[in-house]
């Protein structure tokens, strides 16, 4: 069950009660969690790498490497933070949080850039998509920024930011997945896997805590339920979405 007791949050906005001692994240296993977040990473994008960027066909636009190295600092972030707190240099941690929070805060925007510059360059190089699958990128940068603005407004409270941060990690891993070999994750299936990734860290968690933490507890179903929205825009294609998008990217 969901520990409601002094841990549980007063609110969205609220200042959430003291957590517990016994449930900060076992500082080991955040460590190899975030590791496997970069492995995933790392792995993913490995498999396009030299076709897509190496050497493209198509010299695709300059925002595109900005995005690159923008979400590889911030994998790379996550594992060193993890790793300071686990060698016990807290000061460390706080002294590279702020450079996190200006990576964290500029993110989203190139992110969504990124999405509607591809997509003119996707059409122009005769490599149309759907419009309709803007909702992918588009969900994942509403996940990772609600998350994201979260652990910084509980920045004070290391056990509820801790878990908002790797949240908002994983949330980031989608695309990775997508580019895995079918036979590990099928077409269309890469929302499951990063669901399965944060099971896993609530599971461990778990084990360490006996309690599901409300981040995971609250965050879960809620990253679940903007999958399964991003899915349908992108399959069923609703005409709304259909002429937004359009709008979006000035093809009306």
């Amino acid at each position: 069950m969901i520990e409601s007791n002094a841990s549980a949050p007063t609110g969205l906005t609220g200042t959430p009660r003291r957590v517990q001692t016994n449930l900060a994240f076992n500082a080991s296993t955040y460590l190899g969690l975030a590791l496997t977040i970069a492995f995933i990473v790392a792995f993913g994008f490995g498999q396009t790498l030299n076709s897509a960027v190496v050497h493209p066909k198509f010299t695709p636009p300059g925002i595109l490497y900005v995005h690159i190295g923008m979400f590889s600092a911030w994998v790379l972030l996550l594992a060193t933070q993890a790793a300071l707190i686990r060698f016990n240099r807290r000061k460390w941690h706080r002294q590279l949080g702020f450079a996190g929070i200006a990576l964290g805060v500029s993110m989203p925007v190139v992110g969504v850039a990124t999405a509607i510059l591809m997509a003119h360059f996707h059409a122009a190089t005769g490599q149309p998509r759907g419009v309709s699958s803007l909702a992918v990128p588009f969900s994942d940068m509403l996940a990772f920024g609600t998350a994201f603005s979260l652990a910084i407004y509980w920045r004070r409270n290391p056990a509820f930011h801790a878990r908002l941060m790797l949240l908002a990690s994983c949330t980031l891993t989608g695309a990775a997945f997508g580019r895995f070999p079918e036979w590990l994750v099928p077409n269309h299936f890469f929302y499951v896997a990063v669901e399965m990734l944060v099971i896993l860290a609530m599971s461990l968690d778990w084990l360490s805590t006996r309690r599901i933490h409300p981040v995971f507890g609250y965050g879960l179903p809620s990253l679940a339920a903007i999958h399964a929205t991003a899915m349908w825009l992108f399959i069923a294609a609703p005409p709304a979405w259909v002429t937004l998008a359009q709008a979006i990217l000035g093809t009306t």
